[in-house]
């Protein structure tokens, strides 16, 4: 026989009770009720919550900023919220909430409560966090800038380059010529199997900077396939200076300062 209607309600409720953490606030955005899953995730007991603002479920930063306000402001203009948020537990350590703020109507229309009902995806969200922030540090070992001779750096490139990966190029040349005062960077491309315009283009911009800086760029290592994508894309490469390989490169980059390099005699 088919549930009727309140009793279906409260058998929804009650399995959403069982499996979700739920909190109850008034307009002002005071915690009036919590479950107990709620207050598992953040640690504290219903006493130390009810009253309290939900502001002290939040960093400082945030809470005091307009962003809060506007959160606030649309839940009382019976603004539905849903997503992902970034709360702090009692001993002060970040949860993560995939959570919905649900504002109640009376019969009036007027919202007259919000319920928020959140599951914790910590667990989750740490693990990609950290999976984030390996790809990062893989991504900087994989884009070492060395220093070949006074004033003098080399970047070796290995590997697809993507548009995240050029950023970091572009800030890994620019932090190292300064430390260096270096007058010259190689940027050697024989390890990138192939280079679009917009890789070309970020390429491009780094030797600007970099000359901006009082460095010149030599890249090196143009394979005769990057050549010829690069004719049909129409990139034009300007006042670049560019050489076949490493090795030209190098020799390039020394007569530039003034030297060269020499065969001794026996």
């Amino acid at each position: 026989m088919a549930l009727g209607h309140e009793l279906k309600n409260k058998a929804i409720i009650a399995a959403i009770d069982k499996s979700m953490g739920i909190v109850e606030f008034n307009m002002d955005g005071t915690i009036d009720d919590a479950n107990l899953n709620f207050l598992n995730i953040v640690g504290y007991s219903l006493e130390e919550l009810k009253g309290k603002h939900h502001r002290v479920l939040c960093e400082p930063e945030y809470a005091a900023s307009e962003e809060y306000k506007a959160f606030w402001h649309e839940l009382n203009q019976g603004q539905f919220r849903s997503g992902e948020y970034k709360r702090i537990s009692k001993n002060g350590m970040a949860v993560y909430l995939q959570a919905t703020y649900n504002p109640v109507f009376d019969e009036n229309g007027q919202v007259i409560k919000v319920f928020k009902i959140a599951v914790d995806v910590s667990d989750k969200k740490r693990l990609e966090l950290e999976r984030a922030k390996q790809e990062a540090m893989l991504m900087e070992l994989s884009t070492p800038v060395m220093k070949i001779w006074d004033k003098m750096l080399l970047l070796p490139i290995i590997g697809v380059v993507d548009s995240r990966r050029v950023q970091l190029i572009m800030e890994i040349s620019l932090q190292n010529i300064m430390e260096f005062q270096a007058k010259i960077m190689i940027l050697d491309i024989q390890g990138v199997p192939a280079v679009d315009s917009a890789v070309a283009n970020h390429l491009i911009k780094v030797a600007k900077a970099a000359k901006l800086m009082g460095c010149t760029c030599i890249i090196t290592g143009i394979s005769p396939a990057i050549s010829q994508a690069l004719v049909n894309l129409g990139i034009e490469l300007g006042d670049i200076v560019t050489q076949p390989s490493l090795k030209e490169g190098m020799n390039a980059a020394l007569v530039s300062m003034g030297m060269e390099i020499g065969q001794s005699s026996k």
